[in-house]
C-alpha cells in the first residue's frame, strides 16, 4: 500500500519531534546543573565575589544656599570617602635582644586600598611576621615605642613587595610574657 502525503508528513513531523526531544531533555539537564551549581553567584549583585569590593564612592555636596550671600552661587564640594581593605595577620612571638627571658606576642592588622592585592598579602603573612620578628629582634625593651616600631614595622613590611602597598597598620595585641627559662 502507498503511503499518502498525508502520512509522509506526519511520520517526518514525529521524526522530529523525537529529534529534538533526543537533544533538547540532555541540554535542559546540563543548563538546571548548571544553574543548580551557580544560584549563589546569580542571586548575588555582583558576579565575582572572590574579589572584595572596593568600598570608595565620591559624594558631591552642595553648600547650604540659606546662609550664604544673596549674590554668591552655591559650591560644588566633592568629599571622597575612602574605607580600606583590611586583613588582621595571625599572632607573632617575638623577642628582644636585651632579654631573653621576655616574649612579646603581637598580632598586627594591615590597612590597604587596592582589592587586587588581597591575595598577595594573603599568601606573604609568613614573610611579614618575620619581618616583625626581625624588628623586634634588634631592638632593646627600653627602646620600644609604638609609634616609632609602627613606622618601621609598616617599612619594613612594605619592602617586601615591588610597592608601597600597606598604608597603615594597627596593633591589634601587644603582649609581653615571661618566659621561664631551664
Amino acid at each position: 500500500m502507498t503511503e499518502s502525503n498525508w502520512e509522509r508528513s506526519q511520520r517526518r513531523f514525529l521524526r522530529r519531534v523525537q529529534v529534538a526531544l533526543c537533544a533538547g531533555i540532555p541540554l535542559l539537564v546540563v543548563a538546571g546543573i548548571i544553574y543548580i551549581n551557580n544560584r549563589d553567584v546569580l542571586r548575588d549583585s555582583t558576579a565575582d565575589s572572590t574579589k572584595p569590593e572596593k568600598k570608595s564612592e565620591s559624594v558631591v555636596q552642595i553648600a547650604d544656599t540659606g546662609m550664604m550671600h544673596k549674590n554668591a552661587e552655591p559650591v560644588a564640594v566633592q568629599v571622597k570617602k575612602v574605607h580600606p581593605l583590611s586583613i588582621q595577620l595571625p599572632p607573632v612571638s617575638c623577642r628582644v635582644s636585651d632579654r631573653g627571658d621576655l616574649r612579646i606576642l603581637i598580632a598586627l592588622e594591615v590597612f590597604y586600598d587596592d582589592g587586587d592585592m588581597t591575595q598577595e598579602i594573603l599568601l606573604r603573612q609568613k614573610e611579614m611576621n618575620v619581618m616583625v620578628q626581625r624588628v623586634f629582634a634588634n631592638r632593646v625593651l627600653a627602646d620600644i615605642r609604638k609609634e616609632r616600631t609602627t613606622n618601621e614595622i609598616l617599612d619594613a613590611i612594605n619592602s617586601i613587595f615591588d610597592r608601597k602597598t600597606l598604608n597603615s597598620i594597627q596593633f591589634r595585641k601587644f603582649q609581653i610574657e615571661k618566659v621561664e627559662t631551664p
